[in-house]
């Protein structure tokens, strides 16, 4: 039976919002690139009332997101010692026009099914996840681009169009270690930045969705929803040099992150200076890959699986497979009470440098037109610094209890 630590009971107590921003290798009938995911722990799906439509026009997307309420109940599946939460897997699927992403109720359900590691997959358990996808409608109401239609069509097996597209997308939309090893880094986000994050991916689903794997791909998708939060830069469509063809695959997102993660604390000056970081403190009050980011890695499920073959050295190229082998490796990244630790000392190391200088010697840098940004911006930094620093030590007495019992 797996066993849920001491750090992980207490990341979910600290955390009630977060994103996992994830990426898997190729499976078998996938593409080079692998595949990119999102989790959005506290976000629940909510059913659009049908319309009417009009032959050739498109269908409202058949879900919309919000912020859990008290209400809402988990429809995810449970495993061994872990309380289940409420949030929602989201994934870009090529086929559908009328979404630009699949709603998967749960953590449990998008990473592997709900299987548990211990059991083995059989043919049983793989059609009685198919039923719980249709009975969940994750594809009820969808509509097809006209050539995954006339495909659809031509199979001609009496299947519904619920069950052809969970039987497709298995892997990819959810149950994803069936078929594949994925990492994810997981990045707590306040409420308004995962309010933002709910506005824009609604807001997106009001356009018909057109895959292309320049334009907008899955990784486009991953990397916007993190944008929409400032946590980084909107993935542009296309490409601007050879050097953005990197950007494209799902590795390379995680390469980057991983630097982000492992960079200083930006300086008031720095944030002053690029335009992001200043949205980041101003609109939603920190700035971005604050404590608590952590790598996660979930395993293929390889115990009894004759159905899918997955290839673990597919991490794209230009060498993704030994960076992402590195970030495994290192302990302040992938274990939550290190990570805490390293965080702590670099915002006692960003404090130290802040009050290095008065507010008073720090203007006499800056522009006569920009110094009351600057003061707004400093008083800002000021206050982050000090409500990170509490919740910090809270934390870590939080955890360090939780070690004890």
């Amino acid at each position: 039976m797996a066993q849920v630590s001491y750090a992980d009971t207490a990341y979910e107590a600290l955390f009630p919002y977060y994103v996992m921003a994830c990426g898997s290798t190729q499976e078998t009938s996938g593409n080079a690139w692998g595949h990119a995911v999102t989790y959005l722990k506290g976000v629940c799906r909510e059913r659009v009332p049908p319309a009417d439509i009009e032959v050739g026009k498109k269908a409202p997307a058949p879900w919309k997101l919000k912020i859990c309420s008290a209400d809402d109940l988990s429809e995810d599946v449970s495993l061994a010692g872990e309380a289940v939460q409420k949030g929602i897997f989201l994934s870009a699927n090529a086929r559908v026009a009328n979404s630009h992403w699949i709603a998967v109720p749960g953590r449990n359900l998008g990473l592997s099914g709900g299987l548990p590691a211990t059991a083995s997959l059989d043919a049983k358990f793989h059609e009685q996840l198919l039923k719980r996808i249709v009975d969940l409608g994750v594809y009820s109401g969808l509509q097809l681009h006209s050539s995954s239609q006339r495909q659809f069509e031509v199979r001609d097996f009496g299947e519904s169009l619920d069950h052809y597209l969970a039987e497709y997308a298995l892997t990819s939309d959810y149950g994803l270690t069936l078929g594949r090893e994925v990492k994810c880094w997981k990045i707590p986000v306040n409420i308004k930045q995962m309010s933002a994050i709910v506005t824009w991916a609604n807001k997106i689903n009001e356009e018909v969705y057109f895959w292309d794997a320049i334009q907008s791909n899955c990784n486009h998708f991953v990397v916007n929803i993190l944008a929409a939060a400032k946590l980084m830069k909107p993935m542009p469509k296309g490409l601007k040099n050879l050097l953005s063809l990197t950007h494209l695959s799902p590795a390379s997102t995680l390469t980057r992150i991983a630097k982000k993660v492992q960079a200083e604390i930006p300086t008031v000056d720095q944030v002053f200076k690029r335009p992001h970081l200043k949205d980041s403190l101003i609109q939603f009050g920190q700035l971005p890959f604050q404590y608590g980011v952590v790598f996660e890695t979930f395993d293929f499920h390889s115990f009894g699986n004759v159905e899918f073959v997955e290839n673990s050295e597919a991490w794209g190229c230009f060498g993704a497979a030994k960076c992402l082998k590195a970030i495994d490796q290192n302990k302040n990244l992938t274990q939550f009470d290190q990570a805490l630790n390293r965080y702590y000392e670099k915002i006692l190391a960003a404090r130290k440098t802040f009050e290095s200088r008065t507010l008073l010697d720090r203007l006499s840098d800056v522009s006569k037109s920009g110094r009351d940004e600057y003061s707004r911006i400093h008083s800002a930094y000021e206050r982050w610094l000090a409500e990170t620093e509490n919740e910090l030590v809270k934390a870590l007495h939080q955890l360090t209890t939780a070690k004890i019992s």
